[in-house]
């Protein structure tokens, strides 16, 4: 992508900050260069639903400018449809983030949208418009609270988690790889290893190992 700008929304999203995105958005747009991309970083960002929306809607009104998202720390409504609003494929959140869709209270079980306050019934169907997963959004708001890295996914406010990485990690060189007879590996140093999380979209758990004592056997 060409003309790749950067947009750091930390902490509270006002509607001074709100504005001067939309203003970004409009002035890229105005340039009439086509593929650009605008990345914006939320850092547990707390605002009203209003100012995600307005952000929401100057992208998808945009021809030439696209969102890119890179979510962090404890998100409310506001982050979670700016998140949403992103390219798919270009949304992601680090570990440990977490955004909440639900303005108020939880929902009995078994509440319908149209049974929805107000607010959460706007919340409800933006992010239904974004991501087109209407269940898994609505159950939700219901549930109340913040939602995981997990859920958001499921949710299609995220497309990928990403791990922090060492950069001093030395991957470890496999057992299958030998060295022909006619070489030599040359002699390097021991270097002690540091253990670091991944990037990682897909987790999936290993087999438990089985526990208790051996049966004795009669001879």
């Amino acid at each position: 992508m060409q003309n790749h700008d950067y947009i750091p929304v930390v902490g509270v999203l006002d509607a001074s900050k709100t504005s001067d995105i939309v203003r970004r958005v409009e002035e890229r747009e105005a340039s009439g260069i086509s593929n650009q991309m605008i990345k914006i970083k939320l850092q547990g960002v707390k605002g009203k639903p209003e100012f995600g929306l307005e952000i929401a809607a100057s992208f998808h009104g945009s021809k030439n400018v696209d969102l890119e998202t890179e979510s962090s720390g404890a998100n409310d409504v506001s982050a979670a449809i700016i998140s949403a609003s992103g390219k798919p494929g270009s949304r992601i959140a680090l570990m440990g983030t977490t955004f909440i869709l639900n303005a108020g209270d939880a929902y009995e079980g078994g509440t319908k949208a149209s049974d929805l306050e107000e607010e959460d019934k706007v919340v409800y169907q933006t992010l239904s418009a974004l991501t087109g997963r209407r269940k898994n959004i609505l159950d939700a708001i219901i549930k109340g609270g913040p939602i995981s890295v997990k859920e958001a996914r499921k949710c299609g406010i995220i497309d990928s988690v990403a791990g922090f990485t060492s950069k001093y990690l030395i991957p470890k060189t496999p057992k299958s790889a030998v060295l022909p007879a006619t070489q030599v590996a040359p002699a390097t140093p021991s270097t002690q290893e540091i253990s670091t999380g991944a990037i990682q979209t897909n987790i999936t758990e290993s087999a438990p190992k089985k526990r208790g004592r051996k049966k004795s056997t009669s001879a």
